[in-house]
């Protein structure tokens, strides 16, 4: 390859910035959701000041992205001492930035050649979850809480019915989050998903018992359609964030004395598992989840091999029964130990 002056060319801090400005409002332009948007400037936020005063090339940007690998988490995600960048969040950083060189060459010009090819993503970590029995999950949605004297005014029901949504339909959480009372529709026992991961929306079957307890509980509060359907104790604000149920979630299986790292995707998986387990067609989950790609719903299969066990049994080695009859009907030719 040819060497690029352009790519050659030394960049200040200020340039990079005003190509990020452009370069969001481009995707804007494309429809794409601003929590997108958000998680993309969070990934090339540290990028305008790292690459001042050098060169846009594939040897930079990898050092780029080792620099953020290197990095602390900024969060301990309940396991206790923070870590480096888990191999998702550092694929993460490497799908914004390919984004963002593709978009300097074809769109801004800036860059002569496309380099994006060339930064390729890290192999992902083994997926093994440590999932919730079936039991851990009940008692959770069903924990005794004693609130003090300053949480009496909260009402648990939101809290447990938030769990068990998101337990029973394997909805995401900003997916659960912003749902209002208008997009349940009671009569087909369905949740429209307006707020879906890529701005996919999709309708999501609402389990027949949940939904007539849900259904009598927004009856009890008086909400109206454009209500959230989980709605803030405040006063001054419309919807209760996302990180109360994550709280709520830690706190009841801290009183459970579950040891797992619990938290609210764990859920999601456990879901998903007991599908598969249960012989759901891997299409049809991947519909109801809102999996773009089949092969997503795929990698929980190796989570459930209860469907093995009686195979791996038949084989000779692990047939006693049968070696045992071999033995008799060889009368001596073999010993039983």
């Amino acid at each position: 390859m040819s060497y690029n002056r352009r790519r050659g060319k030394l960049v200040k801090k200020v340039q990079v910035d005003r190509f990020l400005v452009k370069f969001f409002d481009f995707y804007r332009y494309r429809g794409m959701s601003e929590k997108t948007n958000e998680r993309n400037w969070f990934n090339l936020r540290q990028f305008p000041e790292f690459i001042d005063g050098k060169k846009i090339d594939k040897d930079t940007v990898r050092v780029y992205i080792l620099y953020c690998k290197n990095q602390k988490s900024k969060s301990t995600n309940g396991l206790g001492n923070k870590k480096s960048l888990t191999t998702a969040s550092v694929n993460s950083i490497i799908s914004s930035v390919k984004q963002f060189l593709r978009w300097l060459w074809l769109e801004e010009g800036f860059l002569d050649d496309d380099i994006s090819y060339c930064i390729k993503a890290i192999r992902n970590d083994p997926f093994f979850p440590d999932l919730l029995t079936i039991e851990e999950i009940r008692a959770i949605i069903n924990c005794p809480r004693n609130y003090d004297k300053c949480h009496v005014y909260l009402d648990r029901a939101y809290y447990d019915f938030f769990i068990e949504l998101v337990a029973c339909t394997g909805l995401r959480r900003s997916e659960a989050v912003a749902i209002d009372v208008g997009d349940v529709d009671f009569d087909d026992m369905v949740i429209r998903i307006r707020l879906a991961k890529f701005n996919k929306p999709r309708l999501v079957p609402l389990p027949v018992d949940l939904g007539v307890r849900l259904d009598d509980w927004l009856r009890r509060r008086k909400a109206k359609p454009e209500d959230p359907l989980f709605k803030s104790f405040f006063k001054d604000s419309k919807r209760i964030a996302a990180h109360s149920f994550i709280s709520e979630l830690k706190t009841r299986a801290k009183i459970l004395g579950i040891k797992k790292r619990v938290h609210l995707h764990l859920l999601r998986h456990c879901f998903i598992t007991e599908l598969i387990r249960a012989e759901a067609p891997a299409l049809k989950v991947a519909r109801i989840v809102g999996h773009s790609s089949l092969n997503t719903t795929l990698r929980y299969t190796h989570l459930v091999v209860d469907d093995l066990k009686g195979v791996i049994e038949n084989h000779p080695l692990n047939n006693h029964a049968e070696s045992e009859a071999k033995i008799i009907n060889h009368k001596g030719r073999y010993t039983v130990n």
